[in-house]
């Protein structure tokens, strides 16, 4: 069976854009990018893969208002200045990114972008967060 790809569709900053702040996240990975940021030699073993699946569906039992209002938890914010960024993961540069941190996945971060269905797709599990790091 083969599969298509959803074109990128950009979308509104997601500081202008509101629509989503009442919903719950829903995740597509279906733009998600194999990268250095994330290699399968940085999972350790099998429970921490688990501890991801485990933290994550926490994760998503608060809404997006509830995740953009506790940023010390949440890290939740735009990429700023991210043309470096969409260029090492081969998005287009119309694409604004968005990364926020998954409570008990140490310093890794998800990275990805609202499209106009308020999906999140995520295009990158950034581990180690270093994709981007504000100043």
């Amino acid at each position: 069976m083969k599969v298509t790809k959803k074109r990128l569709q950009p979308h509104n900053s997601f500081a202008k854009t509101t629509g989503y702040n009442e919903l719950y996240p829903f995740f597509s990975f279906a733009h998600f990018k194999e990268s250095v940021f994330f290699t399968p030699d940085m999972i350790q073993d099998k429970a921490e893969l688990y501890d991801f699946f485990v933290n994550i569906a926490s994760f998503s039992t608060q809404k997006w208002k509830d995740i953009k209002i506790n940023p010390k938890i949440f890290h939740f914010h735009e990429i700023d200045d991210d043309k470096d960024i969409n260029a090492k993961l081969k998005i287009d540069d119309e694409i604004t990114l968005v990364q926020f941190k998954i409570p008990g996945e140490k310093q890794s971060r998800i990275v990805g972008y609202f499209d106009n269905e308020n999906v999140f797709n995520i295009v990158a599990y950034d581990y180690k967060h270093s994709i981007y790091k504000r100043n």
